[in-house]
Order: structure tokens, then C-alpha cells, then sequence
């Protein structure tokens, strides 16, 4: 039987082989979290002790946690750790030969600066908030809940390894400039002009962006397009492809990138020319794509893929991109066979691991081709709105309607979470042979 990937496996959470760490770092943290409030502070709360292997660790920790809840902050020395033991000692609660492990295990112990522990300590309680975000959404989805349990985990996520007293934005004429300087970092644009206008620079980072098209209405191309301008911009782009081969895609990126007709980049006799015209591009970021099997690959199976791609390649993926998600499957066995449940848990998926990890995460779907005249009419907001699953849960939807020459092509922006919405655009010439959306 193949190695299962750690994480979440078969649907429950794997701590040992997910979270395992050195005993002899393990020693450091929490004796460094027994004597350092400023450090507890920034994560001795959201460190669970199940976390780590050895039981007096876990026992350390759990009587740290203890007096913090009791006083308001991290203990400032071991002692008062000793003491909290002690007492559990005389309750009953802990035996004493745990407490004498526990006195042995605060006497010189490694020592690490707050920096170093947290860059090793943080990326695993960060897997394990992230699990537990996963676990809460899907949970909360099963009863109709009001998700308030995610958005508190969302929360912590968001302020994980940050000090309270770190927290805030000083009002001064400094802040418009940090104000411009995050409205550009934080959108990604989609390489097309005027959408990008309107859309105030793109895509919101954190955020989930469906493309809803008819079959052969350019849904690939527009992710393709999409994956190419974030490459421009030196970004690293993760494609996870479930419809066309790694080859077609690949082919397809190098095209526009170079403006080569995808037939001339597919031609062994005009490598040279190609490989030339390839090396002229400045400033590409990273580019990695994997084909998955349709009807059997889960959005977590791509998630460890990525997951596994930052650690062998050492960049974090800032896009996403996923051709197309309707055809993965539920990892919940249960929702299989409810299509548009089904549908809701896979995009609330990726939707909650673009957010939690600070990615941009596109993808696309498929609606049904018009007969007669109402064909000719743009895709509008009634239109997506039964596919409940994509569109609920989307943070941006963009659909597109080809007309009936194939070489003109309108979009409509039907929702927008963070901006303006139900507006349309076009048409505009495609630019399908040299791998673009559009040519403009």
C-alpha cells in the first residue's frame, strides 16, 4: 500500500507523524515558554500540547498555560511552572514521578532566541490551525451552522506568532503611503486590462475567483492567461490540472508568454526559435503544473501537492490555480452523492486554504450552452446563480460568452465580494492560438 501524505488522513488528524518535533527542541520551547512572557504571548496559547511527543513536555506546557489563564500573561520563570506542578501533585492530578521529570526537564535546558523558535515551532501550529479550520467549515456546513467557530479560528490564524502589543496601524501621513503600497500587493491582476479596472486591480489576495463559461468558451484559456500575468509579475503559480495534459497547459504558458503561436511552441523543428524567444522574457516567476485524475482527485490531495512543492522547491505558491475543481470529488464520502453539496465542500475547501495561507486561488466552471436566440446573451448573475455550490462560496465570479464566430469574447463580473459587481465588458478580440484570453 503507498505511503499516505501526513496531514489529514482519511479524515482525522494524524498529530505524531504531522507535528512530531525533536525532543531536544521540544525542551527548549517550553522551558523557553516557562520564562518568557513576550514569547508565550505569541504562541503559547495556540501551541496545542497534544502537539508535542514527549508527556512532560505536554505536562510543562499544560501548567504554563495554567498560571497564564490564571494571571493574564506567561509565567516569567520556571519556578512558578515547578509550583503549578506541585500543586497538581498534591491534588492527585499528577504523580510524582512526572514531577520530578518535569524539574529535571527545566534545569539547563538548550537555549534559542525567540526568532529561531519561532521560525521552526510557528509553520506547525499553523498546519494544525489550518486543519482545524478545514474540520470546523465542514462541520459547520453538515448542520447549517452560522460558521462563527471558522471565523474564530480565521481570527487566530490571522494573528498567529504576532504579540498584542504589536498589533495596530499608527495613523500618520506615512499610513496613506502603506495604504497604496498594500492595494497593489494585495490584488492580482487577471492580464486583462479593462477587467482589472474594474475589478480595482484584480483578484483580492486570500480570495477564491471562479470563470463560468460554456464548454469550449475559453475557460482553460482565461486560467492559462490568468497563470502567465502572475508569472510576469516574478510570482510563483501552482496549476493543478484535471482536464487538459501537463504538456497542453506548459505549451500553452510558454505561448503567450513568448506571443508564439501554441502550434509553432509544440514544433520540435522551431525549438531554437522558441527556446530563444523563452529566454528574452525577464523576470518569470515559478511555474509548476501536475495533471490529476478527473472524478478522483479530492481539493486536499492538491493541497498536500502544494504543500509538498514549497517544501522541495522553497517557495511559497502564491497562485493557485485549479482546471477545473467541478471535476474533483468530495474528500467527505458522504456528500458524493449530492452534486451541489458536494460542489459547496470542494470550493469552500480551496476557498478556505487560499484565505488561511494568503494565495490567490483561481478556478472555473461549466454552465449549460444556450439554444436559439437567448445563445447570444451574455451570462449574467441569474444565470450562475443555481450553481449555488461555486457561486456562495466564490469570493470573485467572472463568467464568459463567446459569439458565434469564436473570435469575440464578453465577460461579466457576476459577483464581487470586496467591490463593484454586475457589470459587464467587451467583446474583445481572443487570443486563443498564441495562449491569451484576449489580445488586448
Amino acid at each position: 500500500m503507498p505511503a499516505q501524505p501526513a496531514g489529514i488522513v482519511c479524515g482525522r488528524f494524524d498529530v505524531a507523524e504531522s507535528y512530531a518535533m525533536d525532543a531536544r527542541f521540544e525542551r527548549a520551547l517550553v522551558v523557553a515558554l516557562c520564562e518568557r512572557p513576550r514569547l508565550f504571548e505569541r504562541i503559547g496559547q495556540d501551541l496545542d500540547p497534544t502537539m508535542l511527543v514527549e508527556r512532560v513536555h505536554q505536562l510543562i506546557l499544560e501548567a504554563a498555560r495554567s498560571v497564564a489563564k490564571e494571571v493574564g500573561r506567561g509565567p516569567s520563570d520556571c519556578l512558578v511552572v515547578v509550583q503549578r506542578i506541585r500543586r497538581a501533585v498534591e491534588s492527585g492530578r499528577v504523580n510524582g514521578e512526572d514531577y520530578e521529570a518535569a524539574v529535571q526537564a527545566l534545569l539547563d535546558p538548550p537555549e534559542l532566541t525567540d526568532e529561531e523558535l519561532l521560525a521552526e515551532a510557528l509553520p506547525l501550529v499553523r498546519r494544525k490551525l489550518e486543519a482545524d479550520i478545514a474540520r470546523a467549515a465542514l462541520d459547520e456546513f453538515s448542520q447549517r451552522g452560522d460558521y462563527r467557530s471558522v471565523e474564530k479560528l480565521l481570527r487566530k490564524r490571522s494573528t498567529l506568532g504576532v504579540s498584542s502589543s504589536l498589533l495596530g496601524t499608527r495613523l500618520s501621513r506615512t499610513t496613506l503611503d502603506e495604504i497604496g503600497r498594500m492595494q497593489h500587493l494585495d490584488k492580482l491582476p487577471t492580464g486583462v486590462m479593462d477587467l482589472d479596472l474594474g475589478l480595482s486591480g484584480g483578484l483580492v489576495r486570500g480570495a477564491l475567483g471562479v470563470y463560468m463559461a460554456p464548454s469550449g468558451h475559453g475557460k482553460s484559456m482565461f486560467l492559462v492567461h490568468q497563470s502567465a500575468s502572475a508569472l510576469r509579475s516574478g510570482l510563483t503559480v501552482c496549476y493543478a490540472t484535471l482536464e487538459l495534459p501537463e504538456e497542453e497547459i506548459t505549451a500553452r504558458i510558454i505561448a503567450n508568454l513568448t506571443n508564439t503561436p501554441t502550434n509553432i511552441v509544440k514544433d520540435p523543428a522551431m525549438e531554437p526559435e522558441v527556446g530563444a524567444a523563452f529566454d528574452r522574457v525577464q523576470g518569470l516567476g515559478l511555474f509548476v503544473t501536475k495533471k490529476f485524475p478527473p472524478g478522483s482527485t479530492t481539493p486536499l490531495q492538491v493541497i498536500d501537492w502544494v504543500e509538498e512543492l514549497e517544501q522541495s522547491e522553497g517557495a511559497v505558491c502564491d497562485l493557485l490555480v485549479v482546471d477545473y475543481a467541478e471535476k474533483m470529488i468530495s474528500h467527505r464520502k458522504q456528500d458524493q452523492d449530492d452534486s451541489n453539496k458536494s460542489s459547496e465542500v470542494i470550493h469552500e475547501t480551496l476557498r478556505l486554504h487560499v484565505e488561511t495561507r494568503k494565495r490567490w486561488g483561481w478556478t472555473a466552471a461549466q454552465v449549460q450552452r444556450r439554444k436559439g436566440q437567448d445563445r447570444k446573451r451574455k451570462i449574467e448573475g441569474e444565470d450562475v446563480a443555481g450553481f449555488i455550490g461555486k457561486v456562495n462560496v466564490a469570493d470573485l465570479v467572472v463568467s464568459g460568452h463567446l459569439d458565434d464566430t469564436g473570435e469575440l469574447v464578453e465577460v461579466f463580473v457576476a459577483k464581487n465580494r470586496y467591490g463593484k459587481q454586475f457589470f459587464g465588458l467587451g467583446p474583445y478580440p481572443t487570443g486563443y492560438d498564441c495562449g491569451r484570453f484576449v489580445t488586448c
